[in-house]
């Protein structure tokens, strides 16, 4: 699947970087979440979930895991943003019937194969693309909420 990374470096200790981002994670689920990121901070590993910015509940949420290195004086932040599990569980319902289908056809009438096959990847596409620029927006968002935060 589509990941992407932020990588951050910060003048802050590393005790100074986990504190804040420990603010900006809900460590319990919350309809109405008011923070970045839902999920759990375990000493300098990450593991969360995107919160949507306008604190409803957005079950297609993009994930975040990584890490937090000090070195050499600086403290750097690893993460690797990915989709959620209900986007590719979306993805892999969406995409199977689409192949079983192009399977049934392709032993019939070859401009029919066609005419699926044209559609079928048209329809892809779209929910692909959507999910891609979701990720991509999650992604900005929480790399403007790092920078005002920790830099």
């Amino acid at each position: 699947m589509i990941i992407d990374r932020i990588k951050l470096k910060s003048e802050l200790s590393i005790n100074d970087v986990i504190q804040k981002i420990e603010k900006g994670i809900s460590q319990e689920f919350e309809f109405f979440a008011d923070k970045i990121m839902s999920g759990k901070l375990n000493g300098t590993e990450i593991n969360a979930t995107i919160n949507p910015p306008n604190a409803l509940s957005d079950p297609f949420k993009t994930r975040v895991k990584g890490n937090i290195i000090s070195e050499n004086g600086e403290t750097k932040l690893n993460l690797k943003v990915s989709f959620g599990i209900v986007n590719k569980l979306i993805l892999v319902i969406w995409y199977l019937p689409m192949f079983s289908l192009l399977q049934h056809e392709k032993n019939q009438d070859l401009n029919r194969f066609f005419e699926i096959f044209g559609m079928l990847s048209i329809f892809s596409l779209i929910s692909f693309i959507l999910f891609w620029l979701k990720l991509k927006w999650d992604k900005r968002r929480l790399e403007k909420w790092l920078i005002k935060n920790l830099i």
